[in-house]
């Protein structure tokens, strides 16, 4: 009797769900958020969303920290890279071969935003020589967003020895 009773529960949450699953009672729009069509079709809104791209940008500050990644920003505490060579483990720190080497899925992240700027701007409502000049900016962070990603994992740039020279 109890299993009965179990089952009568299943079917009555399946029933529930299927009855609910193609309802669009919850597909409500965000109030604490800005449509990204509002925000790229406007040129204030491009050019927010660009500084926003420039901050993501792999422009090195010199603010390594293995744990933390490139561009380490927020209070790194009194940890310097010196305290990761091997002669100045301190037993008040946690694991130091922690490496945070996580800039490929940010890269591509930021090169895909970059892409969907450029979609937008030709629709812009703005002069032929502003949207050069932001298309220009668009190509300038997607090829450095690219040569960061080179330069942290490899590939795309190749050396040939040059006969004759």
């Amino acid at each position: 009797m109890k299993k009965m009773l179990n089952f009568k529960y299943v079917i009555v949450g399946f029933l529930l769900v299927l009855c609910g699953a193609c309802s669009d009672f919850l597909d409500l729009e965000p109030k604490n958020k800005i449509p990204g069509e509002s925000v790229l079709s406007d040129p204030n809104g491009i050019k927010s969303f660009l500084a926003d791209l420039y901050y993501g940008s792999p422009i090195e500050d010199f603010v390594y920290m293995p744990a933390a990644g490139f561009n380490a920003r927020g209070n790194t505490g009194s940890l310097t890279l010196a305290q990761y060579a091997l002669e100045a483990i301190h037993s008040e720190w946690p694991n130091w071969n922690q490496f945070a080497n996580d800039w490929w899925n940010k890269g591509y992240f930021l090169n895909r935003n970059i892409n969907l700027l450029m979609t937008y701007i030709p629709n812009l409502d703005i002069s032929v020589e502003e949207k050069d000049a932001l298309m220009g900016e668009a190509h300038f962070l997607r090829a450095y967003t690219y040569f960061g990603l080179a330069k942290r994992y490899g590939g795309g740039i190749h050396h040939y020895e040059v006969s004759g020279v």
